[in-house]
Parts: structure tokens; C-alpha cells; sequence
């Protein structure tokens, strides 16, 4: 074999060592980084609409003061709600009964305060609502998106 032909193979089998190496590890579950942090959210998906008679779901009761604070409703029913861990920087996808949302937990301020990230979309995957919100331990934060009708759907989240 002439001397081109070795570094040739040299040159492919220095090239192909890490990738091999990397599938290997691949399959590997990889231990969290130092500053990656999980928390437990909960998430209320809230159909708001005007009518005649004022009223709140039952299940909303938590979140019922804030809820009155919103004039351009004044019906609030809960539409599906979930629970989530959320690691830090990683969007987490929440399928709802009416749209869409991606939640994402940007930081831990302190003990009892999260920096989180909540985006609406439509049916169409349109981006209706981008917010970025302080969440302090067992409090609620809502984000909302008007229709054309005037209805909303809104989000309420709130984290341990």
C-alpha cells in the first residue's frame, strides 16, 4: 500500500473513533447538570366568555379573586387542567382541550420564586400569547389570548 492509501485510513478511522464513541454513550441516560433544576407546575386551561350572570367553576375557587380583577368576562369555566415537571431551559408541550401551550421554566430566582415562560397557539399554530412571568411558591399566574368573538382562553399556572 502506498503512503496516501494509510493516511487515508488513518485520516477515516481518526475521524469515525468519537462518532462511534457517541452512539455508544448515546443510549445512556445522561445525569442532570449542576445548574439544571426540576420543579412541579400545574396548569388550568380556562374558557372566559360575558354573559348576563356572573359565575366561576367550582374547581377555579383558587384562583377566583383574580379571576373577578379580569373585565372583559365575567364566566369562567376550567376546560382541562394538567401537572408537569419542568426542567430548567426545556420547553415542555401541553396538550389542552382549546390550544395549544409551551411552558418553559427559564430559572430559579430563589427558594420560593420561578422565572417561567408560557406560549399560547392557536389551532393553527399561530403564536397568540408570549409571556414571561415571576411565579412565587403556590401563587397563580395567568396568560390569556382574546378570539375574534371576544371570548379568551386562558392559562393559569403556578408552581411548587
Amino acid at each position: 500500500m502506498s503512503m496516501r492509501t494509510w493516511i487515508a485510513i488513518s485520516l477515516v478511522a481518526a475521524l469515525a473513533a468519537p462518532a462511534v464513541a457517541d452512539t455508544a454513550r448515546a443510549d445512556r441516560p445522561r445525569p442532570m447538570q449542576a445548574n439544571q433544576v426540576e420543579v412541579g407546575c400545574d396548569f388550568i386551561e380556562i374558557v372566559a366568555t360575558s354573559g348576563k350572570d356572573a359565575s366561576v367553576d367550582g374547581e377555579l375557587k383558587p384562583l377566583e379573586k383574580r379571576l373577578k380583577r379580569l373585565k372583559n368576562w365575567n364566566q369562567f369555566k376550567q376546560a382541562s387542567k394538567t401537572t408537569k415537571t419542568l426542567a430548567t431551559k426545556k420547553p415542555e408541550k401541553l396538550k389542552l382541550k382549546n390550544f395549544t401551550a409551551t411552558a418553559t421554566l427559564v430559572e430559579v430566582v430563589n427558594k420560593s420564586q420561578v422565572r417561567l415562560n408560557l406560549e399560547l397557539e392557536d389551532g393553527k399554530g399561530k403564536v397568540v400569547a408570549n409571556q414571561t412571568q415571576l411565579v412565587s411558591a403556590a401563587d397563580w399566574v395567568i396568560t390569556a389570548y382574546v378570539q375574534t368573538n371576544g371570548d379568551g382562553y386562558l392559562l393559569a399556572a403556578s408552581c411548587k
